[in-house]
């Protein structure tokens, strides 16, 4: 497609993971043969034997400078050491697409550093539509807006899908409607079961059951304290108002956990019975003071398995992940010289892309979280889930950005059933621009979040680097055709 389209082909020259590098030789007169091939990628991965070091990669593609005029790197990873070579890639002139949400939401000096770099990159491109919004074209439609000449006001938005799943189950319109109904005298509404398991007309899920269920689906982090204790969704927000023009840090940010688990992450919280409780309390807390957790954590107690970045697993894939680990396999911390923490390909088994970041059940490990825990917010959640109801609305995990005043808060909110927000089905993603044009009604990007998003996302930013080197970065041709349809209408 590329070389028919554009007029250019696409040559792999090197792919590195935590611990090697897998090089192809720098050599002009070889075939494409001899460059590596995608098809067998992991076992040609499996068999390098050089040890992962930026600067002989760096020097390893200057190799191929002189016959490869174009060089791209693409970061899928989740680390903070791959970032900081970001500014070091755009000042050799390679383009850089960045899946990494630690470039654009980590120190503020590290992204004012790669926005130094990529300004007096020149025509070099740095793309990251994939930090925020997976494949939804999110950043991509903000700096639209910018560069088209209007302004955005504020940006309002349900960003993490894996919230955005749970409450579609935990808190919906009907239950709402039932609630309100029964509460102002009426009769209850009947309850007819969907062939999912959903109710139709008013039943929720429990909390704790959504949970389980987005876990099982491998929509929430390897870490899920992540997600419910809104730190995901707070760290997309950081990007996205950067983007704005915000000098945003996370201490900036008002974010609050889910009910019940924002007791047990306060300051003066008491310390928890659970370990994994108390272990992501100090690692949130240090997120919160801006100080964020390095790669290398502390050591967790032996029988814990650490947490690996599902999601950019599959990114890194293409969308095809085989060999689940066995229940028993543990993967050692604390080795500075892995350069992505703990993202690791060959960890993961997603049997159907279609179902979205699938988690076989048959990977061995059970939800880290540990019942007592799971209880205690079950319950404050379904009171306060029970409270929005009796007042007609509905619980969003919602994250708002005010540009004038830098105000940047994600928290759950009650929002009406009309609402947008409330719409939002399963792991679908929402944000609404407010800005000098579109001031009553938004401009909105609305998605699912899907299994191969962040690997479709990061192809096309692809195909848009091809189209910029190939100076066909213009309005595609269109070929006019005429259907049978439209010539049965000539006929008359």
């Amino acid at each position: 497609m590329l070389l028919a389209r554009f007029n250019v082909k696409l040559r792999i020259c090197a792919l590195v993971n935590a611990d090697v590098m897998c090089l192809a030789h720098p050599d002009e007169t070889l075939g494409a043969e001899d460059y590596i091939d995608l098809a067998n990628w992991r076992d040609r991965l499996k068999k390098a034997t050089t040890p992962s070091d930026f600067d002989d990669l760096v020097t390893h593609l200057l190799h191929f400078r002189s016959w490869v005029p174009n060089l791209v790197v693409v970061d899928a990873s989740y680390s903070l050491n791959v970032a900081q070579q970001h500014a070091t890639w755009l000042r050799h002139q390679f383009h850089v697409i960045n899946a990494n949400t630690r470039a654009l939401a980590g120190p503020l000096a590290l992204f004012e550093q790669i926005l130094q770099a990529r300004d007096a990159a020149g025509p070099i491109c740095y793309l990251s539509e994939a930090c925020v919004g997976g494949g939804l074209p999110v950043i991509d439609t903000l700096r639209n807006l910018v560069l088209g000449g209007d302004t955005v006001r504020h940006v309002e938005c349900v960003i993490s899908a894996s919230m955005s799943f749970i409450f579609s189950l935990v808190s919906t319109a009907a239950a709402a409607a039932a609630k309100s109904a029964q509460q102002n005298g009426f009769k209850r509404l009947s309850l007819k079961k969907k062939p999912n398991g959903r109710a139709a007309t008013g039943e929720e899920v429990r909390f704790k059951d959504a949970v389980r269920r987005a876990w099982v689906m491998g929509l929430l982090e390897n870490e899920p304290f992540l997600d419910i204790s809104g730190q995901d969704a707070a760290t997309k927000l950081l990007a996205l108002g950067r983007e704005l023009g915000l000098a945003l840090e996370p201490m900036h940010i008002r974010s609050d956990p889910v009910d019940g688990l924002n007791d047990l992450l306060a300051d003066d919280a008491p310390p928890s019975s659970s370990r994994v409780v108390e272990r992501f309390r100090k690692e949130y807390l240090a997120w919160r003071r801006g100080l964020a957790p390095p790669d290398d954590h502390e050591a967790p107690p032996a029988e814990w398995t650490p947490p690996m970045s599902h999601e950019r697993a599959i990114a890194i894939a293409g969308g095809e992940i085989a060999s689940a680990p066995s229940p028993s396999r543990k993967t050692p911390r604390g080795s500075h010289a892995r350069l992505f923490g703990w993202s690791s390909v060959e960890t993961y088994d997603a049997e159907s892309l279609d179902l979205g970041y699938s988690r076989a059940e048959a990977s061995g490990r059970a939800l880290p979280i540990d019942d007592d825990t799971l209880d205690l917010v079950d319950k404050a959640v379904h009171a306060r889930v029970d409270a929005a109801h009796a007042n007609g609305k509905v619980l969003r995990h919602v994250g708002r950005i005010d540009v004038a005043t830098g105000d940047v808060q994600v928290k759950l909110e009650e929002v009406d059933p009309s609402h947008a927000f409330a719409q939002l089905d399963g792991p679908e993603l929402c944000v609404r621009f407010f800005t000098e044009r579109y001031r009553a009604i938004p401009l909105t990007v609305n998605g699912p979040l899907f299994a191969a998003g962040m690997a479709s996302g990061i192809f096309s930013e692809l195909l848009r680097v091809v189209r910029h080197c190939s100076g066909h970065d213009r309005p595609y041709h269109l070929q006019l055709r005429r259907t049978r349809s439209m010539s049965r209408l000539e006929i008359f």
